[in-house]
């Protein structure tokens, strides 16, 4: 049995690929660099900071961040400085430090954001063009564990249905009890 949830662009394999959500990236940081910075202008506060960069799969490493600059209409931003980090993790985690500005989903870390350990300084949003799929391959779905929690995991991200799914303890009960019989 093989599932995954892979950060990934669309594409055409083999193997399921369930979309959860598309990634929408904004600049979060510690509320620290907030203390006395002059927000008037995002491309002067980007200017400031040091940048979190995370290793994206055959992309230079400052990838989204010059797609950023783009879309706030400032490509000669320079935006190829920094640390670059393994997982997104790591970046905002850096980021809660107060040390540099990271590009990220918030739906990733709205816990650190009700927390006050970071914050989103503009109302600036990236369609990066990646999203989170939910992957297995075609022979798995007849396993009926499988089967359950995949249908779980696109009623949890879709959001459109509007109904709420069934907590992870219902479902797992349930798996554990069509296992048992």
């Amino acid at each position: 049995i093989d599932i995954a949830i892979v950060y990934s662009e669309p594409r055409v394999t083999d193997a399921i690929h369930d979309l959860l959500w598309m990634v929408r990236a904004t600049i979060l940081c510690s509320p620290k660099l907030l203390e006395g910075a002059d927000r008037s202008d995002p491309a002067k506060f980007i200017a400031a900071h040091d940048l979190l960069h995370v290793k994206i799969d055959g992309q230079p490493r400052h990838f989204f961040w010059e797609m950023l600059a783009r879309s706030i209409g400032r490509p000669d931003l320079p935006v190829d400085r920094g640390l670059v980090f393994d997982t997104q993790q790591l970046a905002v985690q850096y980021a809660t430090l107060g040390d540099g500005l990271a590009l990220s989903d918030p739906l990733l870390f709205s816990e650190e954001i009700k927390a006050g350990r970071l914050v989103q300084p503009f109302d600036i949003w990236l369609d990066e063009g990646y999203g989170y799929y939910l992957t297995t391959h075609p022979e798995d779905l007849s396993n009926e564990a499988v089967a359950l929690f995949r249908s779980w995991l696109i009623a949890r991200f879709s959001g459109a249905t509007g109904v709420s799914p069934p907590e992870l303890e219902t479902v797992t009960a349930e798996i554990k009890l069509r296992a048992a019989r």
